[in-house]
């Protein structure tokens, strides 16, 4: 019925990637939301990619553990200005998208006009955490990712040499790409495992996103309960635990 956004791909201009994000989810919420609500994943990638990577496992755990917070901080490091709280959300999620599939944070930066003197090659982003005696290092956060898709890659050196075969002029990049394959199958696990157990449950399954369901609103199960029972399951089979949150539709769509 409804689905996702399209994925976020370099070659898009920043205002063309927040037009297709934002109208993206305001047609999956009208479609979707409407019927039912929409369990998903919180932080699906890096905490998959936590659970199964070796390198940088603290500051990983940090990251994933503190993830609202830091995303939110890292906002109004780098737009102290803006007090629009969704804007410098998805403006965030992004530049989290990018880093995780070795994007570029200085075309991110320079995509959002960035000044010089708040770019992060100038200025540190240091996190205090309300919660967390850590803190979170975004230039250190940064530096292991390269590290950490190359550990992927290694660890499957056959899918990286099938997609090495799949010829795509100089946006060539079988190591991202395997990434990418290895993060989604994770999805597709936590996300078909949700299904199953919403239909054992009695849930009517409305819609598949890439780590979360729909399901139609239904007097069995209230939203809370269904919540620790969906994420349990989705824990089980991935092997780490995985949260999960119930999106809502924003009053403003």
């Amino acid at each position: 019925m409804a689905t996702r956004q399209p994925g976020i791909t370099p070659k898009y201009g920043h205002s063309c990637l927040h037009t297709r994000v934002k109208y993206g989810r305001q047609i999956r919420y009208i479609t979707s939301h409407r019927f039912g609500s929409e369990y998903d994943d919180t932080g699906c990638y890096p905490t998959g990619l936590g659970a199964i990577c070796p390198i940088a496992k603290d500051i990983c755990s940090t990251f994933i553990e503190n993830r609202k917070e830091i995303l939110e901080k890292i906002g109004d490091f780098y737009f102290p200005n803006i007090t629009d709280t969704d804007i410098k959300k998805e403006r965030i999620k992004i530049l989290m998208l990018t880093l995780d599939f070795d994007g570029s944070l200085e075309k991110w930066e320079r995509d959002w006009k960035i000044l010089e003197p708040q770019k992060l090659k100038n200025k540190q982003c240091n996190i205090k955490l309300n919660n967390s005696p850590h803190i979170f290092h975004l230039r250190e956060y940064i530096s292991n990712l390269p590290e950490r898709t190359k550990w992927i890659a290694d660890t499957v050196p056959e899918m990286v040499n099938l997609i090495s075969q799949i010829k795509n002029g100089l946006r060539d990049r079988p190591i991202v790409t395997t990434i990418f394959f290895v993060l989604q199958e994770l999805e597709a696990i936590s996300r078909e495992e949700k299904c199953n157990e919403a239909i054992r449950l009695g849930q009517v399954p409305i819609s598949l996103q890439h780590d979360g369901v729909v399901l139609g609103r239904t007097i069995r199960w209230d939203e809370e309960s269904l919540t620790k029972i969906l994420q349990l399951r989705s824990s089980e089979a991935l092997g780490n635990n995985q949260p999960l949150e119930v999106k809502k539709c924003p009053p403003k769509f």
